[in-house]
């Protein structure tokens, strides 16, 4: 490399050289390094002709980027093709638990819960409320209204909804039967699914039947089913 050209790089690159102010013993004597003159064109100092030397050629100025100089020629390198960001995953959300409103009517021995169509509202529909009345007409002893089940709880996940309903109606004095009026699938969130089948709760018998408004969409499919049920696990008579 061109002693001014090596000179102007470690300038540029923030170098300070050190120089002795006098000759070290045995140091070589130093190049005199004289910086040519600007020259006219066309004249023999330009072309070098007159003194038959060749002039050095003026050292080439630093680059501005040194960075990008003396980067390493992977990261220099430009990618053959465009790199696609990657998208972060998306964080999982925490399960909403689907709201469930339960009436509970204690019947002598007998517990009945009906699941309201609509959990928010204030009770059953007309229609609703006609037929569990008639419903409660199958049962000797008097009916009374105990109390009605909310979920969720406390912003309680569905995991839990199944043991806090046992649990609440194990407490009921009195109810050794429960009886459910629920759609399938609130069946299977309680824990008392299949429905028309006996199920054992901590001493408890429970019986999951047609819920009311299966039995108003569609009551030659759900009455009889729900009635047959009651019938052949004793949470029915045959004179009622």
């Amino acid at each position: 490399m061109n002693e001014l050209q090596r000179q102007a790089w470690i300038q540029a690159l923030g170098v300070t050289p050190w120089v002795a102010r006098q000759p070290l013993p045995g140091a070589r004597e130093a190049q005199q390094l004289p910086w040519p003159e600007a020259a006219e064109p066309g004249s023999a100092a330009s072309t070098g002709s007159a003194a038959g030397q060749q002039v050095p050629p003026a050292p080439a100025a630093p680059p501005k980027d040194l960075a990008a100089v003396l980067a390493p020629a992977a990261e220099k390198a430009a990618p053959t093709t465009a790199q696609q960001p990657v998208e972060p995953a998306p964080s999982e959300t925490p399960a909403q638990a689907i709201p469930l409103t339960l009436q509970l009517h204690s019947v002598g021995d007998l517990v009945l819960a009906v699941e309201q169509s609509d959990p928010g509202a204030p009770g059953l529909g007309r229609e609703a409320h006609q037929l569990l009345v008639n419903l409660l007409k199958v049962f000797p002893a008097q009916a009374r209204r105990l109390n009605r089940f909310s979920w969720p709880m406390l912003d309680q996940p569905d995991d839990a909804l199944a043991l806090t309903f046992q649990h609440f109606v194990a407490h009921l004095a009195g109810a050794p039967r429960v009886l459910l009026c629920l759609s399938e699938q609130n069946a299977e969130r309680l824990g008392a699914a299949p429905r028309y089948r006996i199920q054992q709760w901590d001493g408890q018998t429970v019986l999951a039947i047609s819920s009311l408004e299966e039995m108003l969409a569609l009551p030659t499919e759900h009455k009889p089913r729900s009635w047959h049920a009651m019938l052949e696990h004793g949470f029915a008579r045959q004179d009622t």
